[in-house]
């Protein structure tokens, strides 16, 4: 009994270690739109899916045994010479190999393994056709230099058209896949997510979701239509985000975040300046608990990351590395809330269309994590047209209060977990620790201190005329 309680614990061990290990070779880590290179992008998408990834520079590459890597993906961006030793570990390998970009050729050519046939040419890419999507066609216009390879085994997932013939663009056989280019736009990197959730196997049946955030809350944010939104979304049982710099706002929008978030809803902050903790301070004093911090930046700088789990990605429509997902397995265990749509403002007259196109491409990827943008101006009554296009189409809503977020400083703690929020403070950070108090705090305080200056002066003038018009009086 124990040599097969002691054999089997062996031999579970060694069978999670094979299945989820990750290796991943490039030779160039450049940011491309945005501060994320394609690297540390497939790197966080890899360990939403639960696996151990590591990533290796193929200029320091020593040889390993590759054969310790269930998967191994190769990100090659330059012709050049790749190292003996990696050619020949990479021919010996007997697991799945996923192959992105340049030097196919030194890999595959006197390999026993692989029967390909290549070609190299240039070409000016017009589409994206990919398996499955046969009613969609993706246009794009790149120049790309491309390494076809060509054999009858092979099956051609997505391929490229120039207006003239039809290049691969992934191609699998066995457990080979092969991309012939870096992705370059949304579809490509869609695409490639697409292939290697089936590269890792990753049965993914997550139902598609939504995400509603008011964004942009500031001083001249009119509280009564803000309030107007909350109530429509409060009736139709949709949970939502709101974005707001507290340090920025009236008296009247902090009641309304307040009404909000005692109906559910969850806040989420802009920062804008350095002093965050200052911030979460004057939240605090108002009875606001943001559970997670919006960020221009993938990386975490040093206090939010010590500060804050929940990140929300900052909207932008120019950077291709937008996430499709909630990523709750990101580094240190912090959660990345994707941002992906455009804002719908008052002028979008076509939002429809908008974001029917940002979902058709979504479409692409199982399970994805959609977030609808909402300006704080927006009327009423298109909100309730947002918000029924996504039911109709059987969307989920996330409310991010389901996760465990916390915001975390020594005296204070705001947490959420299964919907519920649990807030811990010093009370005397909010009156006595004049450091952390925000802007709008410190100059009341100072007006406090002037005016009591000058009333105490004048209260001792006043009992000084008045002793001296005493003793006259006396006389």
């Amino acid at each position: 009994m124990c040599f097969f309680i002691f054999s089997s614990s062996i031999t579970s061990a060694y069978s999670i270690e094979q299945n989820n290990k990750v290796l991943i070779v490039y030779d160039y880590k450049e940011n491309f739109n945005g501060d994320l290179s394609f690297i540390d992008y497939l790197t966080e998408i890899i360990k939403h899916f639960k696996f151990n990834v590591s990533t290796i520079d193929i200029n320091e590459y020593k040889s390993i045994d590759l054969n310790e890597y269930s998967h191994i993906l190769a990100v090659l961006n330059y012709d050049s010479d790749l190292k003996h030793e990696f050619i020949q570990n990479i021919k010996s390998y007997y697991g799945k190999i996923f192959w992105i970009g340049r030097n196919i050729e030194q890999v595959i050519s006197n390999n026993p393994n692989y029967n390909f046939k290549i070609n190299k040419n240039i070409y000016d890419l017009k589409e994206i056709n990919i398996k499955g999507y046969d009613n969609e066609i993706f246009y794009m216009d790149s120049k790309e230099n491309i390494t076809s390879i060509y054999s009858n085994k092979l099956n051609i997932q997505s391929s490229f058209f120039d207006g003239k013939e039809y290049i691969p663009f992934i191609v699998t056989e066995g457990k080979f896949w092969y991309e012939s280019v870096i992705p370059k736009n949304k579809i490509m990197i869609y695409e490639t997510i697409n292939e290697l959730m089936k590269f890792l196997e990753i049965n993914y049946d997550k139902e598609n979701s939504i995400i509603i955030n008011i964004s942009d809350v500031t001083k001249n944010t009119d509280s009564n239509n803000l309030l107007e939104l909350a109530k429509v979304l409060e009736e139709e049982q949709v949970p939502y985000i709101i974005s707001v710099n507290t340090s920025n706002i009236t008296e009247s929008l902090r009641g309304v975040l307040k009404y909000a978030q005692s109906k559910g809803t969850s806040i989420s902050l802009r920062n804008n300046n350095e002093d965050i903790k200052g911030e979460v301070v004057d939240c605090l004093n108002s009875n606001i608990y943001p559970l997670c911090i919006i960020n221009d930046s993938f990386y975490l700088n040093g206090k939010i990351k010590n500060n804050f789990s929940t990140i929300f990605q900052s909207e932008s429509e120019t950077d291709i590395f937008r996430l499709p997902y909630i990523i709750k397995y990101a580094e240190d265990k912090h959660i990345f809330i994707p941002n992906n749509s455009r804002n719908i403002n008052a002028e979008s007259k076509y939002w429809q269309k908008d974001i029917e196109k940002d979902l058709s491409e979504l479409n692409i990827i199982k399970g994805f994590n959609y977030t609808i943008n909402i300006a704080s101006e927006l009327n009423k009554d298109e909100l309730k047209k947002v918000v029924t296009y996504a039911k109709n189409r059987n969307y989920k809503f996330i409310d991010i209060k389901k996760y465990d977020n916390w915001v975390n400083w020594d005296d204070i703690s705001i947490k959420s977990k299964n919907g519920k929020l649990e807030v811990s403070y010093d009370e005397n950070i909010i009156v006595n620790n004049n450091k952390d108090l925000s802007y709008i705090q410190k100059i009341n305080r100072a007006l406090i201190v002037i005016v009591g200056m000058f009333t105490l002066i004048f209260l001792i003038v006043f009992l000084y005329f008045k002793n001296i018009n005493k003793r006259k009086f006396l006389r």
